[in-house]
């Protein structure tokens, strides 16, 4: 903390009632005894709040300089004593004090400026050029912060990444937005300024709990630009833009992922694409994109069963069971597409029931012949639901098309009759009816 001491002198300068100054002396003494110790930490905060609520001092630079010292070293309390009964939110309150002093320390220059500049025209002479730029040089907002050491800096934003680290757990994420948002102007601020993509990322995870959607994607931008946690960020981005309604900007972000990912990684993005022109109602154009993705050898099966499931959709059945079978080529334990080409088989035997049902009741026999082409395609959906209930005995899709298969076979086949009471008794004892 030598800095810090040292720059008190550049606020030392500073003049105003000696009473309440010597309240700014003091928190400062007792924050910096000669052992070190933090023994006097309370003492010091009661003489800097003293000092914060006296007109006489609460504008002056100095004061606030002090009031984050004392806060910044509360927050180092290595004890946790001292920093547990006065310390709340030290490490935020340290900074903030010192942009405090910034604000006012400019303003104390500028006076002093101001007062250098009308004494130099008054006697007639030049400003002194080297001068205004030396004395007077500091005036970005975060001017203390920029006079602080390397050291002391890197100190303070050691403090707020600790607190950091209990407040995003919390989920206190609007005091951990504030905490990594003192940490990204310490940053900005070092001689050779960094990008510490991490805390952008989650800057934009707080930001979007907050619901402040702009701010959210802004950080999740600078997250993305240097590759970091690239497909959590663009997922992110993506549901930021279209919970504001920008949808043009939610595409355009899911494309831009589909172009930077590597191939494993993008194939994810293909199916939010896809999602979004189904959302749409354009399921011609989610189906172009399905075609394009699965010419990739290395593609996930789950675009071969998304393909068929939209040319279903389309009553484009024969190139349906054609891709639900690369689907299962490429994976034969994936039950979706057993269950969508047994589902097919069933509408198909379904929609020649209702066929039959017009035939007049004295034709018995064509009828009946109807029905047995109905039985053949119940039967034919056997395979396709027996192997997805082989893969998962518990899924209740699977479960339900297998007893309403057993119902219709078994009017014909009593040997049906055992696999259905099976099946029913599963169905139960899975969802209770």
């Amino acid at each position: 903390m030598k800095a810090l001491i040292i720059l008190l002198l550049i606020f030392s300068s500073v003049e105003f009632g000696f009473s309440q100054s010597s309240k700014v002396n003091e928190a400062s003494a007792l924050a910096n005894p000669p052992d070190g110790s933090a023994a006097q930490l309370g003492k010091a905060k009661d003489a800097i709040d003293a000092a914060i609520a006296n007109v006489e001092t609460k504008d002056a630079a100095k004061t606030w300089f002090v009031r984050g010292m004392v806060h910044q070293k509360l927050a180092e309390d290595i004890s946790g004593i001292f920093k547990s009964q006065f310390g709340k939110d030290a490490e935020l309150i340290a900074f903030d004090s010192y942009k405090k002093a910034i604000e006012l320390g400019k303003k104390e220059q500028d006076k002093e400026y101001d007062e250098y500049v009308a004494k130099r025209k008054e006697k007639g002479k030049p400003v002194d050029k080297e001068r205004t730029d030396a004395k007077f040089r500091y005036r970005d907002e975060a001017e203390i912060i920029g006079l602080l050491s390397d050291k002391t800096k890197q100190h303070l934003r050691n403090d707020l990444l600790l607190d950091l680290q209990k407040r995003f757990p919390a989920n206190d994420y609007e005091g951990a937005l504030k905490t990594i948002e003192a940490c990204l102007t310490i940053d900005t601020l070092s001689k050779s300024p960094t990008i510490d993509t991490m805390l952008y990322f989650y800057g934009g995870v707080c930001a979007d709990n907050l619901k402040l959607k702009q701010k959210a994607i802004k950080y999740y931008a600078v997250a993305i630009a240097n590759n970091y946690n690239l497909t959590n960020a663009y997922n992110y981005t993506i549901e930021a833009y279209k919970a504001i309604g920008d949808t043009a900007s939610a595409l355009k972000t899911i494309e831009d992922a589909i172009n930077k990912l590597p191939k494993e990684q993008a194939q994810g993005f293909f199916g939010i694409l896809v999602n979004y022109y189904v959302e749409k109602g354009q399921t011609d154009k989610a189906i172009d994109i399905c075609q394009k993705a699965t010419q990739d050898p290395n593609v996930h099966e789950s675009f071969f069963f998304t393909f068929g499931d939209l040319l279903e959709r389309k009553s484009r059945f024969d190139e349906a069971i054609v891709q639900y079978q690369k689907a299962i080529d490429k994976n034969p334990e994936y039950l979706e597409p057993y269950y969508n080409l047994g589902k097919m088989k069933v509408e198909k035997a379904n929609v020649i029931i209702n066929a039959a049902s017009s035939i007049p009741a004295k034709e018995v026999a064509k009828y009946n012949a109807e029905i047995d082409k109905a039985i053949v395609e119940f039967k034919a959906s056997l395979p396709f639901f027996e192997k997805a209930y082989g893969i998962n005995p518990k899924d209740e899709a699977t479960l339900r098309a297998l007893r309403q298969v057993y119902v219709r076979l078994k009017e014909k086949d009593k040997s049906y009759e055992a696999k259905h009471a099976k099946i029913e008794a599963e169905l139960k004892a899975l969802i209770g009816n």
